[in-house]
């Protein structure tokens, strides 16, 4: 885990969540959520992502390719995790219930809709 990538969040009931990202069994970068329960953290692999491996290491500044927020309630039954990977901005939507991931799709930022309308 590293700095600012490990990340607070509340689900829809106010239960306190973390987002994270790790390295998974193949050794690709993935996100993953840790919820706050009465019998203690359940964690969920939140995406699957093949071939992709932010390998930070080294001294001074980082290439930061993936930034994450917390997660935050998206109505009906879904959380929103919000990611940045290498400049795209995405939003993994997944079950309150279970943490599943139920669609990872492109966020559409304000600062994308005005630059199409630029000259």
């Amino acid at each position: 885990m590293i700095n600012n990538n490990t990340v607070v969040g509340f689900d829809d009931q106010g239960r306190v969540m973390i987002t994270y990202h790790k390295y998974d069994a193949r050794g690709d970068t993935q996100i993953f959520v840790a919820r706050r329960e009465r019998k203690g953290w359940v964690t969920a692999q939140v995406t699957h992502w093949k071939g992709f491996r932010w390998d930070f290491h080294g001294y001074g500044s980082l290439d930061s390719r993936l930034f994450v927020k917390g997660p935050q309630p998206a109505g009906n039954d879904l959380l929103r995790v919000s990611v940045v990977r290498d400049g795209a901005p995405i939003d993994l939507l997944i079950d309150a219930k279970t943490l599943a991931l139920v669609a990872e799709q492109p966020r559409h930022t304000l600062a994308a809709t005005l630059a199409s309308r630029l000259p």
